[in-house]
């Protein structure tokens, strides 16, 4: 599998995912397209820490940490992974508790940091979860 299909696998989803869960947010609340249907950074972080949660049981499960040589730097590496998503992901619920004071109307910086940079974060910790699974490394 060449380099950039797994980097272009990798953060393509999560922007699909964005997409797909606005259109749902628009239809479940029966209203136009607001900005805050696309606050989604702290859904992909949550969603990236879980998967990399589930990953690491799912390999407990099947003996390969610590037994396996490989073991232990996956294990280090989902737990450094699973320490920084929830750093942010703390992070993000504080952004978010500061800034969608009201909603309704869209400020422009609101729109940045809960549309634009919530969302990088989101979509880089799940692309890069989803990176690192392809590579074998997590």
């Amino acid at each position: 599998m060449s380099e950039a299909y797994r980097y272009f696998t990798a953060f393509s989803i999560p922007i699909v995912v964005i997409l797909i869960t606005a259109l749902t947010k628009k239809i479940v609340r029966k209203t136009g397209f607001i900005w805050e249907n696309f606050y989604l950074g702290v859904d992909l972080t949550l969603a990236a820490s879980i998967a990399a949660a589930v990953n690491v049981a799912d390999m407990m499960a099947q003996g390969r940490v610590p037994n396996d040589p490989s073991g232990p730097t996956i294990g280090i590496t989902a737990t450094i992974y699973i320490i920084a998503c929830f750093f942010l992901f703390v992070l993000q619920v504080a952004f978010h508790q500061d800034w969608s004071e009201r909603p309704g109307s869209a400020k422009w910086k609101q729109v940045l940091v809960l549309g634009i940079a919530s969302n990088i974060v989101g979509v880089g910790l799940l692309g890069c979860f989803i990176l690192l699974k392809m590579k074998g490394k997590l």
